[in-house]
């Protein structure tokens, strides 16, 4: 079985699906007012842990939960795109980014090759989370590369999540979350520093329960230092977003001066 570990601060625990609220409240509540948990077999930290017959969950109480859950053997599995997938990419692209009509055309995901390892900082890639049994059917992809380095030559460590989306029967379980937490893994593996794209207002709730910024709307994206360059000097840059839409942006670095230029929201540097 695959083991998926995300912290997550307690406000957020109620973004997770419905198997996990009924079992949370009880236990939450006790480790927030400080009370000793049922041992589990950790020696040297509280914790405690429920089982079921689906899942199992082990909660760390530090200043923040880790949660670990061990999926059922039929829950969805997350794999990176290949060639082979391009029909049913650009299906549910079509289907759940009504707007992005460049992921609609299986033409556009074979010419621009966006099945990178996401290994590296320069690269394009997807991953998707596919369906166990009994047709390994599609639940959702994330599209993500390099988008500053490509248009602007800018050759800092940042990601652009281009686009997420979830199959309408598999949403409200999870899965946009885990999607955007394997990027966020890929991204600390491969020394990326930040995580920024736009979102439609509607999804607005989801990428702030996923820990990222929001910019308010039409407010602009700019660099905290100036931005190295590929083959110029380094720049500043300001970049707006496309009405309606919003910018986010999640910082993977936390080590003090491991960033020498991010992005933040215009309004941060007022």
């Amino acid at each position: 079985m695959v083991k998926h570990r995300t912290r997550i601060p307690i406000r957020q625990l109620s973004h997770w699906n419905s198997r996990i609220e009924a079992a949370l409240p009880g236990l939450v509540d006790d480790l927030a007012h400080g009370a000793k948990p049922m041992a589990s077999g950790t020696s040297d930290r509280k914790a405690g842990s429920i089982s079921g017959p689906c899942r199992r969950f082990r909660y760390l109480l530090r200043n923040r939960y880790v949660l670990q859950v061990e999926d059922h053997p039929d829950a969805p599995r997350l794999t990176l795109a290949t060639d082979a997938d391009i029909a049913e990419l650009a299906a549910l692209a079509r289907a759940e980014l009504p707007t992005m009509t460049a992921l609609h055309d299986e033409a556009g995901w074979i010419n621009y090759q966006r099945f990178g390892t996401g290994h590296q900082p320069r690269e394009s890639w997807t991953v998707m989370l596919r369906a166990s049994r009994p047709a390994k059917d599609l639940v959702g992809f994330a599209w993500v590369d390099d988008a500053i380095f490509v248009e602007a030559g800018v050759s800092e460590p940042w990601w652009c999540i281009n686009a997420l989306a979830v199959a309408r029967s598999h949403r409200g379980q999870g899965f946009g979350t885990q999607l955007v937490e394997a990027v966020a893994a890929a991204g600390r593996s491969a020394e990326i520093a930040l995580l920024f794209g736009q979102t439609v207002p509607d999804a607005v709730p989801f990428w702030q329960r996923s820990g990222f910024t929001l910019a308010e709307p039409l407010e602009p994206l700019v660099t905290s230092a100036p931005a190295r360059r590929a083959a110029a000097d380094p720049t500043h840059l300001r970049l707006p977003p496309g009405d309606p839409d919003r910018w986010f942006v999640r910082y993977l670095a936390t080590e003090p001066g491991s960033v020498r230029s991010g992005l933040v929201p215009a309004s941060f540097l007022k």
